[in-house]
């Protein structure tokens, strides 16, 4: 008999205990999955406000790239106009006056006039050189409208002082 017992309780006990792991399991398994679930949602939702921010700070943005896809052209044309048609005329300025150095009060009108030429396409290339990109791209509201206003009118009054030298 001890022997039948033992195996009758054994036998339900086990029963017993293996669908009490069952159970458990699924309740382990459906608080991991639902923990799972929410990191997942969690996630997503830090995603989503990353997008945003991210999106928000492109259209943020947006003003300065305008800003700088106007100004940088123009600034790169004018530039390119001095190298090219400035030394073109110092080239043949140079020419005419001779290698020596020749002092200022044995230089014609002219001659004296194409220096100051000269004198004003250079400071028109150093105020464009001095336009502030950085400026440009970082500010916002009327410091961007500022700095872009500044900006349009360094390149207006330096195209109009080289192209009427050169």
């Amino acid at each position: 008999m001890g022997v039948g017992r033992s195996a009758r309780v054994v036998g339900p006990g086990g029963g017993v205990n293996l669908l009490t792991a069952v159970a458990a399991g699924a309740v382990v398994a459906t608080i991991i999955e639902r923990q799972a679930a929410a990191k997942h949602k969690r996630k997503a939702q830090e995603s989503a406000a990353k997008l945003d921010a991210a999106e928000a700070e492109i259209a943020a943005n947006q003003p300065n790239v305008e800003a700088l896809l106007d100004v940088i052209p123009r600034a790169t044309e004018l530039l390119e106009y001095i190298a090219v048609h400035a030394s073109h005329a110092l080239t043949r300025w140079g020419g005419l006056i001779g290698d020596d150095p020749v002092g200022w009060v044995k230089l014609s009108r002219t001659e004296q006039q194409s220096y100051d030429d000269f004198v004003a396409v250079a400071a028109a290339q150093l105020s464009v050189a001095s336009i502030d990109f950085q400026e440009l791209a970082t500010s916002r509201g009327s410091d961007l409208e500022q700095a872009t206003a500044l900006a349009d009118q360094i390149l207006i009054q330096s195209r109009r002082a080289i192209t009427t030298r050169v």
